[in-house]
């Protein structure tokens, strides 16, 4: 079994001096196996001496494997932050009951609304235990007055020190042999899964992808997709998934996922090795609390006009709360073990998109193409990040020795950056198309088939991801990019890495060898696509939500 302890009434002085923490530390020192226990970050720190009787510390209650867990303070405050736990079927729930004052003389104890509420939610919780463990038989015939004949077994308890029907170890043993866990899965039953994510039509890759992951998940799960409006603390809160996954993305559309994350848990999918864009409003101070130095908002405005100059992740908060965090590339799983001491999993990126062949003639006719132009194309949004003013500079020498065209297939997400003004200035303005607008899917495929080869670049830091670049391979396209992205995806060898700082002449060199003379991709391509197809990405994924 995996045992989950409350510990947050060791937190707080006035439980953890009194017979209460008594009997808690008892059970905890007696645990039969290693303990996960539950804190509250707004507490206290929990003593050194009583963290260390635990395996790990946890600052919410999505905690993966657990089958039982113990409360030995069910009317402490807050008991709605354990929902998860006490309404997942397949934990083991008890808790430990000393008596029922409060409620038996209200109008002594329960003075005042917020104490009613809190004791009388604690009521209602009470009733989602399997098991009662009450400390005497007068406790228990109360209990059984107020919550019928319910399973219970007399305990004992802890005073002051010394014990007031046995030892200590016999108080714990009584509570513990009174535990049969029970697996969290029915044999044979799929396992209930809880995703939060952007969908389409948001214009975002990670809404893709996410639809694309969710078609294969769904062979395999019960699977409940949360979007948009639909996203709450809800899904966080019901035990009744065996796993909750939050899709994280740098952008202000994935704060009220990242907000339940830090708050209820969940295991967390990160497809950004950075997250400045969704926690700008708090950044300065995440990156003095990451850097352990202070870092001023003149400093991160100069790192959002420069990615590359920027020195802090932004991963920290996320990398505390989920369970387990997992990102697409091995470099942020070592930033995140280097930097925050946490152990992220890897999963490699999985292809979105399956390529039958296309007519390339055909492809370029529809485009307007003439059949002996080269056509390089680069895909996605246009950002002062992908190189641009490097791939332009890097048609100059290529188009004096080639009818050569540069296409960004997609829209303009700078226009401040004026692109156009730019080629005029380098004179390659007759050789590039900056930007087609929203590229819709048919025509995106009639990209691919009609170029003779893919450019890709990403300036800044490392650790990014490019689902056109994995596109690109799975068309069989040559393809020049960047080697952080081609690493990353672990692009076959018809992918040709550039510098991540963007050169153009060793652009114009690449790109010139990738285009003459074309390469025989397909044997590479069909072994890439089955390697990374999202069939074995969602068995994988699952894999790492219910261990």
């Amino acid at each position: 079994m995996s045992l989950v302890i409350d510990l947050r009434c060791l937190q707080d002085e006035t439980y953890q001096k009194r017979d209460i923490g008594q009997h808690a530390l008892n059970l905890l020192r007696h645990a039969p196996e290693p303990v996960t226990g539950i804190i509250d970050p707004a507490l206290p720190p929990l003593p050194k001496d009583i963290a260390a009787l635990t395996a790990e510390l946890s600052p919410h209650a999505y905690i993966p494997g657990a089958r039982l867990f113990l409360n030995p303070c069910p009317f402490g405050p807050n008991q709605a932050a354990l929902s998860r736990l006490l309404t997942a079927p397949g934990v083991t729930k008890a808790a430990c009951v000393y008596d029922f004052t409060p409620f038996d003389d209200q109008a002594a104890h329960l003075t005042d609304s917020a104490a009613r509420l809190d004791y009388f939610t604690a009521m209602a919780w009470l009733k989602r235990y399997n098991m009662l463990l009450p400390i005497s038989a007068a406790t228990e015939t109360r209990q059984r007055q107020l919550f019928g004949n319910r399973p219970s077994t007399v305990t004992g308890m802890a005073q002051s020190g010394q014990w007031q029907a046995a030892s200590g170890e016999k108080v714990a043993a009584k509570a513990y042999a009174a535990l049969l866990p029970k697996p969290a899965l029915a044999r044979g039953a799929k396992p209930r899964i809880a995703m939060l994510t952007p969908m389409p039509p948001e214009k975002t890759g990670i809404a893709k992808y996410s639809a694309a992951c969710i078609t294969e998940l769904a062979k395999l799960a019960e699977l409940e997709v949360f979007s948009g409006s639909a996203v709450s603390t809800l899904p966080y809160a019901d035990g009744k998934y065996d796993a909750v996954l939050s899709v994280i993305g740098n952008s202000p559309l994935h704060e009220r996922i990242y907000d339940n994350t830090l708050r209820w848990g969940s295991a967390a999918l990160c497809h950004d090795a950075r997250l400045m864009g969704l926690l700008h409003p708090r950044a300065a101070a995440l990156a003095s609390a990451e850097l352990k130095r202070e870092v001023t908002e003149q400093e991160i405005g100069t790192w959002t006009a420069d990615e590359s100059r920027r020195e802090a992740c932004f991963l920290g908060e996320l990398a505390a709360a989920a369970r387990p965090l997992i990102f697409h590339t091995r470099h942020s799983v070592a930033l995140v073990r280097e930097r925050f001491g946490i152990t992220a999993r890897y999963l490699p990126f999985a292809m979105q998109r399956q390529f039958s062949p296309m007519d390339k003639r055909a492809a370029r006719a529809a485009l307007g193409i003439p059949p002996e132009q080269k056509l390089v194309v680069s895909f996605g949004f246009l950002t002062p990040g992908k190189g641009i003013p490097e791939a332009l500079a890097a048609l100059l020498p290529l188009k004096g020795r080639m009818d050569i065209k540069l296409v960004f297939a997609g829209e303009d997400a700078a226009p401040d950056a004026n692109f156009e003004l730019l080629a005029r200035e380098l004179g390659v303005d007759d050789a590039v198309r900056i930007g087609t607008g929203f590229v819709p899917e048919a025509q995106y495929r009639l990209w691919l088939a009609a170029a003779d080869a893919g450019l890709q670049l990403r300036a800044g830091q490392p650790g990014n991801i490019s689902a056109a670049l994995q596109d690109c391979i799975g068309a069989g396209l040559p393809t020049v990019a960047s080697a952080d992205l081609a690493e990353n995806l672990s692009a076959p060898a018809y992918v040709k890495r550039v510098a991540d700082v963007p050169n153009p002449a060793e652009i114009a060199t690449a790109l010139e060898e990738v285009l003459t003379p074309p390469a025989n991709t397909e044997d590479q391509c069909r072994a890439y696509s089955a390697a990374h197809s999202m069939t074995v990405y969602a068995a994988k994924l699952l894999e790492l939500l219910v261990p």
